[in-house]
């Protein structure tokens, strides 16, 4: 191979680290995008109560249905409380996850909406 071929192929190949390095840039940054503005709200099978989670699994909001603390012991509640807690958690994790595979470029696209 003479130094001509030898520096078209090695062109080629800076050529295609760069486009893969743009293309991981881009999947970073939806990733990030979508890991920050994630709320994540999954609601108890009664809907009495209904945590939101943010990306990172941090509780960011809680609602409770209108007479709930009257008519529910703090046990029963607390119970309620934490069970939707993980709920949402389980939910954010998946959703990490799919991020996690987008980024890695095992996954063509995120199959959900951040919010």
């Amino acid at each position: 191979m003479d130094i001509q071929a030898q520096a078209q192929a090695a062109q080629q190949r800076v050529e295609s680290a760069l486009t893969e390095a743009a293309q991981l840039r881009d999947r970073l940054g939806t990733g990030i995008d979508a890991l920050t503005s994630m709320r994540v709200r999954r609601p108890s099978p009664d809907d009495q109560v209904v945590p939101e989670v943010d990306g990172m699994g941090r509780l960011t909001g809680l609602w409770l249905a209108p007479g709930l603390t009257t008519r529910t012991s703090a046990d029963d509640l607390g119970a309620a409380i934490t069970a939707a807690i993980r709920a949402s958690h389980t939910d954010a994790a998946a959703r990490r996850e799919q991020i996690n595979r987008f980024v890695g470029g095992t996954k063509d696209s995120l199959d959900f909406d951040p919010e």
